[in-house]
């Protein structure tokens, strides 16, 4: 079973690889297609790859909370946009601040979500 935030470490694993392999960058185009998006309708209506990769987080978020992973609570699309905005977040950082490192960043992350590490507040 793949942790979520082991799943957002391989997303970003892959864009990473797509952003440096090609002679362009891919996530340069796309952040100009997101943005293009909120512009255009016609745009809007044929960017599946997101939805489709939103829908793959959120089997992969039922799974994890059904394995124990994630509290029995957790609603599998919540967890799913989570995971997509952190993947987002990170390509923009790497791209808009020219800063991004990928293992600093996913240690940033786990290093939020790891409530046992930090004193109860109070």
């Amino acid at each position: 079973m793949v942790d979520p935030v082991d799943a957002l470490e391989l997303l970003l694993e892959i864009v990473e690889r797509l952003a440096t392999a090609e002679p362009t960058d891919m996530t340069r185009i796309a952040l100009m297609a997101w943005a293009e998006s909120v512009r255009s309708a016609e745009i809007h209506a044929s960017s599946h790859a997101v939805g489709t990769l939103r829908a793959g987080l959120t089997q992969l978020a039922a799974r994890a909370r059904d394995a124990g992973r994630l509290p029995a609570s957790s609603a599998p699309e919540a967890v799913a946009q989570a995971i997509l905005s952190l993947g987002i977040g990170w390509i923009v950082q790497r791209l808009i601040a020219g800063v991004a490192d990928r293992d600093t960043y996913l240690a940033g992350v786990r290093a939020l979500l790891d409530r046992t590490a930090a004193p109860p507040p109070g």
